[in-house]
Formats: structure tokens, sequence, C-alpha cells
């Protein structure tokens, strides 16, 4: 069951980052995903926070490419991303050391006020970054607030994007962080 409920997910976030609906997803689709993130807590372009998220994911889509040997300079289709997401997620270690950086600038650049956890209010505007439609939105901020204190820590953070790219379980929530569904 993980082969197929993580081929969908993977399936599900290659169609998230494919900016241009090409049918690929490079280095430049990356990037948007990017600033839109930072532009969604009203990051300037140029700012630490900005810089901080675009250099993270320019540093997985690297690695994402050498995880394959594919070349940086060239997008990758569906087979190849969702291969190289597979390797890194799931080897030895490689979702600590490669995966992790991503999410320590994305909730930095998400904690708007700097204290530590993400309210109600920014959960829902990252999750709306990521691209998950409106009418979800608040039902999964919701949900990745496990503990049910109002707030989303990073350890929670952490957690969902490790069960979206590793967890066999239908009912985690980090499954629904990118608006992923069950069709």
């Amino acid at each position: 069951m993980l082969r197929t409920l993580l081929r969908s997910k993977l399936d599900h976030r290659f169609d998230l980052y494919d900016q241009d609906h090409d049918g690929l997803v490079g280095s430049t689709d990356y990037a948007i995903v990017a600033d839109r993130i930072a532009a969604a807590f009203g990051h300037a372009p140029q700012s630490p926070h900005a810089t901080a998220v675009r250099t993270a994911y320019e540093g997985l889509w690297k690695t994402l490419c050498a995880a394959t040997g594919h070349p940086a300079a060239k997008a990758m289709g569906r087979e190849t991303f969702d291969r190289a997401m597979t390797l890194l997620a799931l080897g030895d270690g490689t979702y600590e050391q490669n995966l992790v950086p991503v999410t320590v600038s994305v909730f930095a650049a998400a904690d708007a006020d700097g204290d530590g956890a993400l309210d109600h209010a920014e959960a829902v505007r990252l999750v709306r970054a990521f691209g998950v439609p409106s009418a979800v939105a608040e039902d999964l901020a919701t949900a990745l607030d496990e503990n049910a204190d109002g707030l989303v820590t990073y350890e929670e953070l952490v957690t969902a994007y490790h069960d979206y790219l590793t967890s066999d379980d239908l009912d985690r929530p980090g499954n629904a962080l990118f608006g992923w569904t069950i069709v």
C-alpha cells in the first residue's frame, strides 16, 4: 500500500511544482514555489527569509538531481521526480539531511510574528502558499495542529512533511499537507 499511496502523493506534489504545466519540473519551478511561499508572508524577494527559502529549494533541487544522476540544468519528468523524492525520503538519513532544511526555512518564513509557532492564520497561509485550495486550507491547518493547542509547532510541521513523503497511514494529517486527498 505504501507504494501506491506514496506514488499518489508524489504525483500530486509533482503537479503542484509543475508551474507551467508542461509535464516537467525544473529549477525554475522550484524557484517559483519558493518565491510564492516567501511572498505569502510579505517577505521581499531579497529579504533574508526569501533568500533562505529560495536557497533551501535550490539545494533540494540539486540534491534531487544528484540522487538520480539527472542534470540540474534540465527539467525532469514525473518518473524521475518520483524516484528522486523516494530516494531522499526513504533513504537512510537522507530525509533529515536533505528535506529538513527546506522545512526549517519554510517554517521560519511562515512564522510571521516570530513567536516560534504558527498560529492558525499563519498555518492557513502556509498551506495556501503550497497550493492548497481555500476550501480545504482551514481544515488542513487545523489537522496539522496535532495536539489541538491552536498552534502548529516546528515539530508538527516536520512530522507532517515526513508523513506526506513516507506514511502509509491514511489517517496521518501530513498526508494532506499539500492538499492531496484520496481520489
